[in-house]
């Protein structure tokens, strides 16, 4: 099969413009393949899908957050009760995702409620 103008024939039985030998490939994502692409209001997940991710998403900040308050809680009891005052140690970072993947996953769970 011959190339474009001037660039001899496309190797291993290749489409002139390079496309493999069994027609083209995925294309752009968000193409017909549900999992890519996710823009504007392409929403090929239905709510059931998105209510278990909503609410694994919300369960994990959670946990994250809990982790989070329970080591400030932790090491400020211990610096407290120690005669010179001591450090005690926020995990803000812990605080910040876990309550990010809160509001995601509630977020999740409202927009499922408007999917079939």
């Amino acid at each position: 099969m011959p190339g474009p103008a001037g660039f001899g024939p496309a190797p291993y039985g290749q489409g002139p413009y390079g496309q493999g030998p069994y027609g083209r490939g995925p294309g752009y994502p968000g193409m017909g393949y549900p999992m890519m692409g996710m823009r504007g209001r392409m929403r090929p997940m239905g709510g059931a899908y998105l209510r278990r991710r909503g609410i694994s998403s919300t369960v994990m900040g959670a946990v994250i957050l809990v982790i989070g308050v329970v080591i400030t809680v932790g090491t400020y009891g211990a610096a407290s009760s120690s005669a010179t005052g001591g450090a005690y140690y926020v995990p803000w970072g812990l605080i910040v995702i876990g309550g990010l993947w809160i509001i995601r996953g509630l977020t999740m769970l409202a927009r499922s409620t408007r999917l079939p």
